[in-house]
């Protein structure tokens, strides 16, 4: 598919790598604490932090639009972003939450100035209202 890209989960003929290459030699490289890792975790990871990356309030997407840059990441691991979604993003959820969390105190200062604009209106009859009691400002 990509004979040039460097690959993330498949070989060179753009095969995928199957589970027991992955589980006897890879995964016996990534032990941590006698935990063995595998391809789907691996895979997680990737399509997780990928989109984590993304929705960064601080990267630039260079032209670019999230889909594109899904689709292309995807595509390293020779699935689609459909896989993502039903399979391997875990936090999707997460990254709105956390966008929310960063917009606060923008939220607060909005809400702080529409109740002081509103409680800076006073109700009142211009019928009632002699001339000369009238301020301009």
């Amino acid at each position: 598919m990509f004979p040039e890209a460097t690959t993330l989960f498949y070989m060179e003929g753009g095969q995928p790598y199957q589970v027991a290459y992955f589980s006897t030699v890879v995964a016996n490289l990534l032990t941590f604490d006698g935990v063995r890792t595998t391809a789907n975790h691996w895979r997680h990871e990737f399509a997780t932090l990928w989109r984590d990356f993304l929705s960064s309030p601080t990267t630039r997407l260079m032209d670019f639009t999230v889909q594109q840059l899904e689709q292309g990441a995807a595509e390293f691991m020779l699935n689609s972003t459909e896989a993502w979604n039903a399979t391997y993003d875990d936090t999707d959820k997460n990254r709105a939450i956390m966008h929310c969390l960063a917009l606060w105190p923008k939220f607060q200062e909005f809400v702080h100035a529409r109740h002081d604009a509103k409680m800076s209106q006073e109700a009142w009859d211009p019928l009632a209202t002699a001339f000369d009691q009238l301020v301009l400002e």
